[in-house]
């Protein structure tokens, strides 16, 4: 399907023109550098087409595009001032890709489109602090530019504070995030329980399990004289410790030793028995 494109209203909206009818097409950086009369295809990986957008179209004119870029910038540095207040200096490329987000974020919630975050509980129990800034940018948010943003745009937000501490992409903590959830799901299945992130003994797990990934990763020597004695008295942790161990090998390259394993297997012990 060809889409011809008849108005750029900034990177992220077009109109354009389907056979004889006006749609409006929505996807991040599907604006940027075309013009009047260039064409779309349908497997550019376009993320929402609007129909009947007569009203719609005339409310993206009417709001002054422009006017809103202005506002999230200056919301955007009032956040990065609170940010590095809180959790020290951010990447020097925090202020635009924020901006950018926001402003696809908005557009995407005005015409009713909202993007799942799966991984909401993890990022609220595996960076605290940068999840309560992003409290307060929503708050912002919806105090100069009158939207409400949700939780899952929330936890966008603590990805992409959390992402600038550590000089990170955000794909990069987003893949890590999901890791941790794979292990919590090993964790489940092994035990046929469920495990809810909002509990202080399951946010005390992910830090130890972060620790041992941070340790195994350094080729800090942890030593475990009693990992046989583990092994044997705590076997279904054990089996699950090795379950998570090679799952993050796959997926990051981090080899566990056996005494990490070993320290891994009494840490899930922990967690199930004061489920």
């Amino acid at each position: 399907m060809e889409y011809e494109v008849l108005k750029v209203y900034n990177n992220n909206v077009v109109l354009a023109k389907q056979d004889t009818e006006e749609v409006i097409l929505l996807s991040k950086g599907i604006g940027f550098g075309k013009r009047k009369g260039d064409k779309l295809q349908n497997d550019e990986g376009i993320d929402k087409v609007f129909y009947g957008i007569e009203t719609q179209a005339e409310n993206l004119d009417v709001y002054s595009l422009k006017k809103r870029k202005k506002e999230i910038e200056n919301v955007i540095r009032q956040i990065i001032s609170i940010a590095e207040s809180k959790i020290g200096i951010l990447n020097a490329n925090t202020a635009k890709a924020l901006i950018e987000h926001i402003d696809f974020a908005i557009e995407r919630l005005n015409m009713g489109l909202v993007i799942e975050n799966p991984f909401i509980n993890e990022i609220m129990s595996l960076y605290p602090d940068e999840y309560e800034i992003a409290e307060i940018a929503a708050k912002l948010i919806e105090e100069n530019l009158g939207i409400a943003i949700g939780e899952e745009e929330k936890g966008f937000i603590t990805l992409h504070l959390y992402s600038a501490k550590v000089n990170k992409t955000v794909k990069e903590t987003m893949k890590k995030t999901r890791l941790y959830k794979e292990c919590i799901m090993i964790i489940e299945s092994t035990y046929n329980c469920k495990v809810y992130l909002d509990s202080s003994v399951s946010k005390e797990f992910l830090r130890a399990l972060r620790t041992l990934m941070w340790a195994a990763g350094e080729h800090k020597k942890m030593h475990m004289p009693i990992k046989h004695y583990i092994s044997l008295k705590m076997g279904e942790s054990y089996k699950a410790a090795l379950k998570i161990a090679d799952l993050i090998e796959k997926e990051i390259g981090i080899r566990f030793s056996g005494d990490i394993v070993s320290f891994l297997a009494i840490e899930i012990e922990k967690l199930v028995q004061l489920l």
